[in-house]
């Protein structure tokens, strides 16, 4: 058995120990054959994305046969994410009726698999519960949104191309060139500023030959090439 690092000498180090299981998201978004993105991604409305729940009847569920699956792979334990960032909650919660309770299925998944877990001693059945129900995440501009949205998608990849098309032909050196020409630029605009200032030559040669300078080089010649 190869030798554990524990990292946090707390409860945490299971972790680090057992290393293999079985992590499951499922979800109201299983009834369109996607992952838990699916909301996110697709940019539905959360009123129409919230219908799903009116078609979720995962009637074959079956938690042993996850756990067969489980210990055939050499696996060890188990997590599910009880409840995503959709908000969608897969137990029988009074917080909200925004659960698996008001579903066609009605019964309680969670409770059946850790029912499950419990059974055949020794297995664990972590819960994940995904904090917030995505109100924030609506507020966010998201960089897959203007790369895939309507209005702005086509435009924006066109100036990708184009970018990845110019530096071909520039050559991989191209940043390093452009930002180098930059520092020297700037530099005999300090340097001009330094000396109507009225500053000491040493001074100026320390600051813009020494510091600046080498400030300079370093930055642009450690920019990696595109």
């Amino acid at each position: 058995m190869a030798k554990v690092n524990f990292r946090f000498n707390d409860a945490r180090d299971w972790f680090f120990r057992e290393r293999f299981g079985m992590f499951v998201h499922w979800g109201i978004y299983a009834v369109e054959g996607w992952h838990e993105q699916l909301q996110w991604r697709r940019n539905v409305p959360k009123a129409e994305y919230a219908k799903l729940k009116d078609q979720f009847n995962p009637s074959f569920f079956n938690p042993d046969a996850w756990l067969d699956l489980c210990e055939a792979a050499g696996m060890t334990y188990l997590c599910f994410t009880a409840k995503h960032h959709d908000g969608f909650c897969m137990w029988d919660t009074k917080e909200t009726d925004y659960n698996l309770m008001n579903t066609p299925y009605r019964r309680d998944v969670l409770a059946m698999l850790a029912e499950a877990c419990h059974r055949r001693a020794g297995e664990l059945c972590a819960l994940a519960v995904r904090r917030g129900d995505g109100a924030a995440r609506d507020r966010q501009w998201r960089a897959d949104r203007l790369l895939t949205g309507r209005l702005l998608g086509i435009p924006a990849m066109l100036l990708l191309l184009g970018l990845v098309f110019f530096l071909t032909l520039k050559g991989a050196n191209y940043p390093s060139a452009l930002l180098e020409r930059g520092f020297s630029a700037l530099g005999g605009w300090l340097r001009r500023g330094l000396t109507d200032l009225g500053a000491p030559p040493v001074l100026i040669r320390a600051l813009m030959d020494g510091v600046y300078g080498t400030t300079a080089t370093v930055v642009a010649v450690m920019l990696p090439p595109m």
